[in-house]
This record gives structure tokens, sequence and C-alpha cells, in this order.
């Protein structure tokens, strides 16, 4: 899949294709299905059958639940934490190695070679998609919610304490996961575009950042921010409220926000996708 879509050189003249419609619909398909899952997380009881819908979803806020982590190594909380913190990176030396490995096969076959560039705006256009997942995994250890003793526990694995001693030992990691994966890529993504006039001339340029300016009409780049900040905004809810009334009112207000302003901007590339966003 990455030789597949990091071969992909097409330049600005090309962005209007149908194919650069396709991502922007399965990204907000997605963003839907995780917001679903998220109230799997809210303390709240649905009726079954809702309850049933929003734990089906609730692997697209972490992927490796497909895998069934907790029947292997990462039983431990600790363990399965660090697997989840880890998750970019894991995803980042993968892509370094498939262009490593295509550079080294372009000795003989040259069509297979990925411009590093190229493997860069793959690895962000992934990054941007699945950033509420990085972010749920992210925050996942500061989403706790109380007891009647007065103790807390996290939602995601009630048998650990919040603020005891085995949750404060990873407490520093998950604020340096916080401070990089949250708060660093979206100053990463605020740089490229604040640099991007100078530097757009270049081809190089255009195509490291390619996946910030692709699925937006000219001008509107920094809804690639706005995406970032929304998904962040939707992630940290069971951080900052533990009863079901504030989690849901958060969330309608974060929507409320969100929606029309979209509406009145249409910020995509393309009509049809500003019109499912503003749907869903």
């Amino acid at each position: 899949v990455i030789f597949k879509m990091a071969q992909d050189t097409s330049d600005v003249t090309t962005w209007y294709r149908a194919k650069n419609v396709r991502g922007p619909l399965a990204y907000i398909g997605l963003f839907f299905i995780q917001s679903l899952a998220l109230y799997s997380t809210f303390s709240v009881s649905l009726p079954s059958q809702t309850t049933s819908m929003t734990n089906s979803f609730s692997f697209t806020l972490d992927f490796r639940n497909i895998l069934r982590p907790q029947c292997a190594e990462f039983y431990e909380y600790s363990a399965n934490f660090f697997a989840g913190l880890l998750a970019p990176v894991y995803f980042a030396v993968i892509v370094t190695i498939t262009w490593a490995i295509s550079v080294a096969i372009a000795r003989w076959w040259h069509e297979i070679r990925i411009r590093w560039c190229v493997a860069l705006s793959f690895f962000g256009a992934c990054y941007s998609t699945f950033f509420v997942s990085i972010a749920s995994l992210t925050l996942n250890l500061f989403a706790c919610y109380p007891h009647p003793n007065g103790k807390s526990s996290l939602r995601s694995s009630p048998h650990v304490l919040c603020y005891e001693d085995d949750w404060s030992a990873l407490v520093g990691f998950g604020s340096m996961g916080i401070l990089v994966y949250c708060l660093g890529a979206v100053t990463a993504m605020i740089v490229a575009i604040w640099r991007a006039p100078k530097y757009y001339v270049y081809q190089t340029y255009r195509l490291a950042t390619k996946f910030l300016f692709v699925r937006f009409r000219t001008g509107f780049a920094y809804w690639s921010v706005l995406l970032l900040l929304k998904g962040l905004a939707v992630s940290i809810t069971s951080v900052m409220f533990s009863d079901a009334v504030s989690q849901f009112m958060w969330i309608n207000f974060v929507l409320a926000l969100y929606v029309p302003v979209t509406a009145a901007l249409m910020p995509w590339r393309s009509l049809p996708v500003s019109l499912v966003d503003i749907l869903t």
C-alpha cells in the first residue's frame, strides 16, 4: 500500500481529479464513525442497540484492538500504553524503511523509487487521517472517572487507579506524547502552511506538503489545522469532563462552532465533499 500511495507525484494542476475527492470523503466518513465510537467512552448508559453499535466502532480509536493485544504481551496496562503511544513512531519507521528499500531497488527498477518528499507527504496524510486515534491513545491516560470512595479509575482500564504510583509513573510519558503528537503536529503544520508562499515555487516543497493543500480550495490550507484542532477537541472530551451532560454539551458545542463555519466558507476543493462534511 505504501509503495502504491507514496509513488503519487501528481502536482497542483491535477488536484481537481476525482481521485482527490475519494480521500476527503473517506476521511469525513472515518471521523464520523470515530465520533460515534467516542460515545462508548462517555459516562452514560445508552440503549443496548446503541451501545452495541458504538462498541463495534471502537476499533477505529485504537486499530490495535483488531489484533487483540490484551491476549498477547501487552496485557499489562503499562506495556499496552507504550505500545499505543509509540504507534506513530512504528508507522514512521515503516514508511522510512519502505522509502529506503525503494531507493535500493531503484538501481535495477527505476520506476519503483519513492521520492523522500512524497513519502513525507504520505506519512502526513495518514497522520492527519488517523489523528483522532492518535490523540485518543495519547490522552487515554488522563481520562479518569470517579468512584464513590473518592478514588478514580481509567475509563479504558478500570483496574488502573488514577493518581496512584503506577499511573503517576506514566504521566511524564503521556505528557510528552501530548506535546509531540498533538501540539507538535499542529505547530509543524502551521509552520509549513506559513512558509508556503516563499517555498511553494519548489516542487519538492509542494510534494512534501501536498497533504495540507490538496483537499482544500486555494487559500484554505489552514483548514487542515482546523480539522486537527476539531479532532483534538473531540478526543479530549472524556479528559475534561466526567459527567455525561457536560460531555454531550461539549461535543455539541464543538459541532455547533464547526458546522456553520464550514457551511459559510465551503473550504473543501470539491463541493460534494463540503456538503457531506456539513451533513455529517
